[in-house]
Parts: C-alpha cells; structure tokens; sequence
C-alpha cells in the first residue's frame, strides 16, 4: 500500500531555492571576500570605503568604517543588508572609537520596503549625505531591529577630504 502525500508548490521549490541561494552564497564568496579591514579608495579628495560583512546576533548592527586623518564630508550612504528580523531605524553617526556602541549626531536615513527571502529580509538603502566627521572620528552606519536578529551587509560611504 502506497501512502500520497501532496506537497504544496512552495515545498517542491525548497530544493530550486537552496541551489540558488548557494550559487548566490558562493559567487559572493568568491568575488566579495569579507575583508578584515576596510576597502579603501582616495583619488585627489574623493574619499570612498568599502564593508563586507556579518554582524553576530542583536538587535542592533554597527557597521563601523575607519578613521581618516583628516576631516572628510561624506556625501552619499549606501548599504544593503539581510536580516531576520525586521529593521525600524537606519542611522549614519560618528564614533569616537571603533568598539563603542554609543554613536554620536546620527543622521536617520530612510528605512527601505524590504525584500523577503525565505525567512529573511533584504533592505537596500541609498542616501545623500552632508555629514562631516571630523578627523580621528569613526563614521559609522547602524541597523536597529526590535528583537534579536543576525545581519549580513555591504556598505558603501563616499566623500570629499577637506
């Protein structure tokens, strides 16, 4: 006696999907490593820096990018992160160290529409700035979620040097 067991169309995907999120997983293993330092780019005084990383569990990622040596005008903020929780706040702010959890003068960026992927998230975020942080000082992006979540993002910051 045979037993049929109907699946829904969802469940007959699972195993198209984890092929695609592996080919995804590895192309950006292979063609984004994550760096143990930032990516810098300075040509005359344009500034740009690069993060690709993971934050461990929290409610809170602080996406911190290194200190210059002179005081730099960031113009532009842009980030995309997973999440498997819902984010309500996105800020841009200084640090005066690179392992405070304490932030100065954010400036709140907008919080995207995200895109579910399975149990997660995507969220892209792409916005202007005129924010000087000051030489020595540590510009850094922060996601907020309301209960404990693990992060996956790249950022991008870019500049002007003063």
């Amino acid at each position: 006696m045979e037993l049929a067991v109907q699946s829904t169309q969802w469940e007959a995907d699972i195993p198209i999907r984890f092929l695609k999120f592996v080919a995804v997983v590895s192309f950006l293993a292979i063609a984004f490593p994550v760096p143990s330092k930032a990516q810098v780019a300075i040509s005359g005084t344009y500034y740009e820096e690069t993060l690709i990383s993971t934050c461990t569990s929290g409610t809170a990622c602080f996406v911190r990018f290194s200190s210059y040596t002179r005081d730099i005008i960031f113009t532009k903020v842009n980030c995309a992160f997973e999440t498997t929780s819902p984010i309500y706040l996105v800020e841009f702010a200084v640090a005066d160290t690179n392992t405070t959890l304490v932030v100065r003068r954010p400036e709140i960026l907008p919080v995207p529409t995200p895109v579910a992927q399975g149990s997660n998230s995507w969220y892209s975020v792409l916005a202007p700035s005129n924010f000087l942080i000051s030489a020595t000082h540590f510009p850094t992006v922060v996601f907020y979620t309301n209960t404990t979540s693990s992060f996956s993002f790249f950022c991008k910051i870019t500049g002007t040097i003063q």
